[in-house]
This record gives C-alpha cells, structure tokens and sequence, in this order.
C-alpha cells in the first residue's frame, strides 16, 4: 500500500509535535508547518493526501486556507482543528471544502479516525471515476461487438414489438434498419413458422422460470426477405425477467444458414457411400472445403466436445489451439497457394470445455462434391501425453522442492521466503491467487501472512482474522483440523454456506462470506488447501486459488504438501530467529525505559506533594465555609418557617376570636405550604450535608416492625382525608436492621408522602421482608410512572410528566440516605396501575 502523506498546519509546535509521532507509529507520512504562507508553499510543490489545518494561525484565517488549498488540489482531504469551536465557523468549513471539523483539545482516537475516514472517502471517489469511466468504456465496446457480429441480434419488447437490431438482421432480411423497428417480430417469420416459434418462445420461459438453464438447442426457423426469398435461420431465444419475475422481453440471435441448407442436399447424395464406415472409425474424420467444415463423423464430435452438427459449416481453424493455429494456418494456406506440404504430425485441439486435445493427423487431399478438399483422420493421443507429461512433471517437482529448500535456507527475512515460496509454486502449477494464513491457537484464530492476487501482493492487514469454526465447517478451518489436504474442485459451491471466509474481488475489494455465484475468467472456481506443519503440528495453511473449475489433481496435492511442509519448516526458524532477535531489543529498550520510568517518577511524586499539599488546604477552606453556610441557612430559614407554622395553629383555634370558613381555608393552605416549605429547606440541607461528607449515620439496632408501625400511624390520618386506605403488610418476625433509625422513617415519610400525593384513590401498603437484606416497599394504586421517565425520577429536582407538584427533592433524598446505609432503590411501575417503590437496608450482623 502506498505511503500516505500528511500535512499538518498549526502553530501550535506542541499539537505538531504530538500529530507527528502519533500519524508516523501509523504509517503516514506527515510534514508540518506553522503559517499558512509556508504550507501554501509546501502544497504548491507536493501532493498531500490529507491537510490539518488549525482555523486560526499567525498570518492568515485557516478558512481562506481550505480554499486556496481546494483551488490547487480539489481532491485533498481537509481537517479543520481548532480551539474555537462554533457552528458557524464548523458550517463554513465545510462548506469550503473541509472533510471534518475537530475541536480542541484533541481526542487523538477520533482524529485517527477522521483521518482514516477522509482517506476512505478519497479512496472511494477514485474508485468511482474508474468504475465510470470503465462503464463507458465497456458500453462502446459492447456496442461495437453487437454490430460487428455476423449474427443478427434482435431484442424483442414483451408484446413481441421491435426495441433494438443490428445491422446484420437488416442485411439477411433486406429490410432498412427503420422499416424493420416500425413492424412487430412475428411478422417477418413465414406463416407456418409462427405456431412453432410461440412454442419455442414459451418453452423457453418455463426453463428460465424454473432455473434449469436456457436450452442451448436453438430452433430453425424461416423468415421472408424483401425480395420475396426466404431465409433459412437458426433461431435462439433468451427471454428477459424483472426482479418480480414479470417478463420483460427477449433477445434473439439469428443465425443464416441459408447456404448450410443447400449444402445439406448436395452432401447427401455423396455421404451415403461412406457413411457406416466412417461414423463407426475409431479416430475422427472430417473433410475440409474451402476451410470450412463439410463433414464430421460421430467420432470427432467426441474428442472436440462438440455435436457433428454444430461443427458442419464452420472455420475448420476454430478447433485448433491457439498454441497451434499459426503453424495449422500456414500449412492450409500452403496448400491452397498449390504447394505440397507435409500434413503436420502432431496437433493441439481445443475442446468445447477449453481443454488442450493432443491428435495425430493423417489424410490427404481428395475430391468432395466435385470440389476439392481435404479429409483428415484425427487420433486422440491425449493420455498419452499426459501420461508422459505427468512422468516428467514429477521429475520437475522434486528438483522444484530441492532448489526451494536451498533457497529458503539462505534468508531470515519472512517477506523474500513467502514470495520464493508462490515464485516456485506457480511455475508448477495454474495460480491465480495465494495465500499463507497461520493459526493462533491460543485464541482460536486464523490469520492471514501473505495474499497474492493475480500477481499483486495484498495488505495483509485488510484481513481481519477469522475464527476456527467446529470441525466439519469452514475451508482453513477443517484443514487445521484434520491436519489434511482439502481439494476443492467447486470453489463457488464449497462457499456457499461459509461466512469465515474473505472473497477478494476483480477490483481489489474484500468482502466476508461466499463469493458471488457468477463464474467468470476472473473469478475464484477452484481451490487447493494443504496444512504446513512442524514437527507433527499444524501452525498454518497453504491456500492456492485458481479461476479454472477443478484444475488441480492429485499430483499438485501431492507437491503443494511437500512444498508446504519444507516451506513451514523455514518460516518456523525465521520466527524463533526473530523472536530471540526481538526478546533482546526488547530487554534493551525496557531497561532504558525503567531508568527512564524512576528518573521521571521521582519528579512527578515531588510535584503531586506539592500540588496534593495545596489542594488539601483549599479544601479544608471550602469545607469550613460550606459548614459555616448550611449553619446559618439551617437557622435563617427554619426560624422564621417554624414561627409561621405556630402562629397559624394559633389563629385556627380561634383565640383571638371566631373565623370565617374562607379564613380557615386560607390559614389551612398557609400552613400546608409551610410545611412543604420546611421539608423543602430540610431535604436541601441534608442533600448538601451529604454531598459534603457532614452527614453522619448513628448506626443502631432498629427494631423494624415498630419503625414502620411509627412511621404510617400518624401519616394514616392524611391518607383516610383523602379517600385512601393506607396499611401494612409485615410478618410476625423481622431480625433487626443496622441502621440510623430516624433516617430510616424519613426514607419511609418520604415514599410513603409521594405515594398519597399522586394516588386518587385505591389503597397504599407498605411492607418489609427477610431477604439478603431487609427490602422495604410501599406500593400504590395511582397513576403510574411510564417506564422512559423510571430513571430519572431519583435524580434532583426531577418528576415524571404526569406527576407534577412538590419539589421533586423527596426521592432524592431517599436514594441518597438509602444508599449511605449501604443498599440500593428502585420503583417498578405500569402507567395506569400504580407504582412499587423498593429499598434495601442491611441486617444486623449474625442475623
């Protein structure tokens, strides 16, 4: 992967500095600068993937910057750093052209991560102009194919109307190209024609629909030309679907085997003289007109893969090799100039499956149809010669290994053995992609070493480890498992279930799980895995990939194990060379740095003493000042609260002379909100004297069952005032709590308060059991808390929408106090069915 380049501008030399170490640990390159007049200067004579810029610098805006920086070089990357964060100037940064804005200080994790973000989306910009511009490219040249053929090409629209033909239909039909689109497909076809072509076209469909593969058979069929002709065809039919299997139409491919029918008859009349005799030979004939196929007898068809008939009417050359078909050209153009030239002996053919045929001609010149021509006796002698090609493959093989051991024994650099390693296998064998992956086996993991890809050495970082599937699963995996080669002839069907596996495609891109089912050239469609082992353990394996279907045989099994096992045993010495070379880098550099680690550490214990001796007295200064506050809050508020309260339960007995019945109500309400006033002021002071460490628990043994019969008898009152039933559910027993007895009641007045303040109606129960601990509850019928407003009702000042009045400091109050005792607070709650507030106290010890 190419070095990346980064530019950072700040002048800040503490923030470069610290970019430049974090930026080169990762791989990049990086160049800073301080003004804007030196990074315009740097930019102008270097190209940067990525820009820092800090917004405010010496000599100019960080802004004017981005655009001078996007005017030079549109596709950098920009980074806008700055201290003064704001929408506005995040806005405009972005606007100008920056990637991300960051403000200061700098979370170095989420730098890291928009400089990999910005270089990704770089990244897929360039893949996306070459993707565009390879589409144009590929639509000129499938344009130009289509019209260069000698096939007619006539897609068809559903209704059987005319969308597209080439320029070879209009030839054979001797229609113009407009007359033959303003007319429907059917109508050029001879009547009788029709009926049979409708059921080809339907039969067609049904094999489509039902994924069995398109016939291959195509269907002869008769149009009238112009000139009132006809012509002869052989019709194929590729019927188009939509994503809902809704046909969209048809692309026909018309083939004029005009002239093949009239050669038909002729060969007739002369083929029936030896016919039995030559389709019953051993070795395959064919007769040669004019370089074109006239005959082929049965026997020919099998050693080229082809049916006799598919052969007959054309180029005798198209079945030739291609390692070969100069040399058979030369000799057949020879001829035809009237040269005697020799039949060459031996000869490459090609099979309909791309395979090399080795044959033996025989033959000579002779009279067919009245015309000259040439017959050829064909002998397959393919085993043969792989027989002997295997023979000296084998020899090959074990000079292979031998030379492979030399040469690995002469490095301790891991990179130049991996790539002697796939330099000797691809001389022996087809590999289009390999691959050295190496188990962990303490955590179970299988990680790639090294990948080739069509000759392109890939980042083994870009992939992530695989884990090692349960046996029977996975490629790599089984290998490891069963310490066994795994041939797989069917690389796309082997993948299908597979989601441990990386496919690398066309353009260099990894995905995770099985390879798209297409096969193409380019793709993967065979595979060959072996385990490199050391001393009888597997420590990796040795993967090669081929785009042939089953290329590989037992003779490449046999070599890549053999090569896999000398190759792992030099792999291992170079890792525990390296290992031993690196344990003594390692003690060197760790020694350094402990003298380093004690030098540093003796400053910063003096500089915390001081600092921790300043902090203690600043703190102890507060705490005088906080107590000196609640003091005199505790006296200034509660004094003139507790008067107001007296003196309205002075007047309601009516001393001073009888009340009307709305002064009643009013001194009632101005008692009420005394009394709220004073629980207010109350819970404050005993939230801040928690928060300041002044609250003190005196810790006793407490009698539950008559806590919390204390604490309901007077409250009871209040709850029988408003239509409510307020009882106990409490056993005959409950062991002694360890608590601050009256902060356990405040914790129960509280709940129990805020459960009558928004019950309507029902009954409120408060109860107690053995557990771990004690658990308290008090469970009301009213409205209910729903369950996204749960959280945070314990929180300060805080209630649920529907729970509105009071100062929302109760429940904070009794978390606070509940959890000094050491336990914990909950509610559990249903809108519309009330709420079940818990808390937990602990048991007396030995209880």
């Amino acid at each position: 992967m190419a070095e990346k380049t980064i530019l950072i501008v700040d002048d800040d030399e503490g923030t470069c500095r610290t970019l430049t170490l974090i930026f080169q640990k990762k791989g990049f390159h990086v160049i800073t600068a301080v003004t804007g007049k030196e990074a315009m200067n740097l930019i102008q004579n270097k190209q940067f993937s990525v820009a820092l810029l800090d917004i405010k610098l010496p000599d100019m805006e960080g802004l004017d910057l981005v655009t001078a920086f996007k005017t030079m070089d549109p596709d950098m990357g920009i980074i806008m750093v700055t201290a003064y964060a704001s929408l506005e100037t995040a806005i405009q940064a972005l606007t100008e052209g920056a990637s991300a804005y960051i403000t200061k200080p700098l979370n170095m994790d989420a730098v890291i991560s928009a400089v990999q973000e910005t270089l990704e989306k770089q990244d897929l910009l360039t893949e996306k102009r070459l993707t565009q511009k390879k589409l144009k490219e590929s639509e000129k040249k499938y344009r130009f194919l289509v019209e260069s053929l000698q096939e007619g090409i006539w897609l068809l629209e559903k209704n059987d109307n005319t969308s597209f033909i080439n320029l070879p239909v209009a030839e054979m039909l001797g229609y113009p190209l407009d007359e033959i689109r303003q007319k429907p497909f059917t109508e050029f076809l001879e009547e009788s024609c029709i009926q049979s072509y409708h059921k080809y076209l339907l039969s067609q469909k049904e094999r489509a629909l039902s994924r069995t593969g398109v016939l291959t058979k195509k269907e002869e069929v008769t149009f009238h030309r112009k000139d009132g002709s006809f012509l002869y065809t052989l019709l194929g039919i590729s019927p188009i679907y939509g994503e809902d299997n809704t046909y969209q139409g048809a692309i026909a491919t018309i083939q004029d085997i005009s002239e093949l029918k009239q050669t038909e008859i002729a060969l007739r009349k002369s083929e029936e003289k030896f016919r039995t005799l030559v389709e019953q030979a051993s070795d395959g004939i064919v007769i040669i007109q004019e370089s074109m196929v006239k005959y082929v007898n049965p026997r020919m068809g099998e050693i080229t893969g082809c049916l006799p008939e598919e052969m007959i009417g054309t180029p005798f050359l198209k079945y030739i090799h291609p390692e070969d078909l100069s040399r058979i050209s030369t000799w057949y153009e020879s001829k035809q100039e009237g040269e005697r030239v020799l039949l060459p002996n031996e000869t490459l053919l090609i099979h309909k499956n791309g395979e090399k045929m080795y044959v033996e001609f025989t033959g000579g010149p002779i009279t067919f149809q009245g015309n000259p021509a040439e017959l050829i006796i064909i002998r397959d002698v393919t085993e043969r010669k792989h027989m002997e090609k295997r023979t000296r493959r084998l020899l090959d093989q074990q000079i292979a290994i031998n030379q492979m051991g030399l040469a690995l024994g002469e490095t301790k650099d891991l990179e130049i053995i991996y790539h002697t390693i796939y330099e000797h296998v691809k001389e022996m064998m087809d590999v289009d992609a390999f691959i050295i992956s190496f188990f962990d086996r303490e955590n179970q993991l299988i990680n790639a070493g090294y990948v080739i890809t069509r000759g392109k050495v890939r980042n083994r970082d870009d992939f992530p480890p695989i884990p090692l599937e349960e046996e029977g699963h996975g490629t790599q995996s089984r290998v490891i498992h069963t310490s066994c080669p795994l041939h797989i002839p069917d690389y796309r069907k082997a993948m299908e279930k597979t989601r441990t596996e990386y496919h690398i495609a066309e353009d260099g891109t990894i995905s995770e799980g099985p390879p798209p089912p297409e096969e193409r050239d380019e793709s993967t469609n065979s595979a060959l895995l072996v385990p490199m082992k050391v001393a009888g353990e597997t420590m990796g394996v040795l993967q090669v990939q081929s785009s042939h279907l089953d290329v590989y045989s037992q003779d490449d099994i046999d070599l890549l194990s053999s090569l896999a096992n000398v190759a792992a045993v030099a792999i291992q010495n170079v890792k525990l060379y390296d290992e031993i070379q690196q344990e003594l880098k390692e003690r060197e550099k760790i020694q350094k740095e402990l003298q380093k680690a004690h030098d540093d550490l003796l400053d910063l214990t003096r500089n915390l003493e001081k600092k921790v001796e300043k902090r203690t007295l600043e703190l102890k200064k507060a705490h005088e000042f906080k107590s000196e506050f609640l003091a005199d809050m505790s006296h200034e508020l509660k004094t003139p609260l507790n008067a107001i309260i007296s003196f309205t339960d002075i007047l309601l007995m009516e001393i001073e002379g009888p009340l009307t019945d709305i002064q009643k109500s009013d001194l009632e309400l101005i008692k009420e909100s005394g009394i709220d006033l004073l629980a207010m002021v109350n819970s404050i002071l005993d939230l801040s004297k928690i928060e300041a460490g002044m609250l003190e628990l005196h810790l006793q043994l407490v009698d539950v069952i008559q806590a919390v019969v204390t604490v309901v008898s007077p409250i009871e009152v209040s709850a029988i005032q408003k239509g409510l039933i307020l009882r106990t559910d409490l056993p005959q027993e409950l062991p002694p709590a360890m608590a601050d007895e009256e902060r356990l009641k405040q914790i129960l007045r509280n709940l129990i308060g805020n459960a009558i303040k928004f019950t309507q109606e029902g009954t409120i129960t408060v109860g107690a059991r053995e557990d771990k601990d004690l658990v308290f509850w008090v469970r009301d019928t009213g409205i209910g808390i729903p369950p996204i407003e749960q959280a945070r009702i314990f929180e300060r000042f805080q209630q649920a929408e529907n729970r509105q009045g009071g100062s929302g400091l109760g429940l904070s109050v009794a978390k606070e106090l509940v959890e000094l005792h050491g336990g914990k607070i909950w509610v559990e709650s249903e809108p519309g069915k009330g709420s079940s507030f818990f808390f937990t106290i602990p048991k007396a010890s030995g209880q």
